[in-house]
């Protein structure tokens, strides 16, 4: 019963969290058609793909990818040179399946975003490299990024601290969870499950951090755990 019931209300979550991002995509879309501004249209863009790639099943738009690509050589901007080439990286490696590809257009980035002193991007590059690793079985080299990153973290003052905060601490406790040390995956979990609270975690979040602990609890020999998801995190 317990479980049919946290079932039930994942689903709920899940149906809620991807109409309210569905109608910020809708809003986004209307923005872009009446603009013609670069610099907006590249912010614009950049916000699409990241509401996009945050709903299950909708993968990023290279057409989105390849405009920011020109608006960035066009204003000759490191920055959005780095994000595009990031955004590049991430096309190849989640929709190709192109890991080749995806690392040569990220270490592109990474270059751009340390010249323009973007400790967000550059953190962002390398829990991304870590990923791409990570697919290729190659841990250690995933956690020699993952550190890389965490080294390159925004101040704690940033808007976005927390958000690269939570990617440093999923690359670790999957990192700890693929060489099967789940007391320690179990801390970064932990704080997953703190820093989500207070981004106010979508859908994708919780699943996320439900799949870790499920499978630390698994490692640990404990089946039988409960895991309560209320309407607010």
């Amino acid at each position: 019963m317990i479980k049919v019931l946290t079932i039930t209300c994942f689903l709920i979550l899940f149906c809620k969290a991807s109409t309210a991002q569905s109608k910020k995509i809708d809003s986004l879309k209307i923005a872009l058609e009446n603009t013609t501004n670069p610099v907006e249209r590249f912010d614009i863009l950049n916000g699409l793909s990241l509401e996009l790639t945050g709903l299950k099943g909708i993968r990023i738009d290279s057409a989105y990818c390849i405009e920011m690509l020109q608006i960035a050589q066009k204003l000759d901007s490191d920055s959005l040179l780095a994000i595009s080439y990031n955004w590049l990286s991430s096309f190849f490696y989640l929709n190709k399946g192109d890991n080749t590809t995806g690392l040569e257009y990220i270490f592109k980035a990474v270059p751009l975003a340390e010249k323009a002193k973007d400790k967000r991007r550059i953190s962002s590059l390398y829990f991304d490299i870590a990923l791409i690793y990570f697919d290729l079985q190659n841990n250690e080299e995933a956690l020699k990024n993952t550190l890389k990153g965490a080294e390159n973290l925004p101040d704690k003052s940033h808007p976005l601290y927390d958000f690269m905060l939570v990617q440093y601490q999923s690359n670790m406790a999957q990192y700890f969870l693929t060489v099967k040390q789940p007391d320690s995956a179990t801390h970064y979990i932990t704080g997953m499950s703190e820093t989500y609270q207070r981004l106010n975690g979508d859908t994708y979040d919780i699943l996320k951090e439900l799949t870790f602990k499920a499978e630390a609890y698994a490692q640990k020999g404990n089946l039988h755990w409960q895991i309560r998801i209320s309407g607010k995190r």
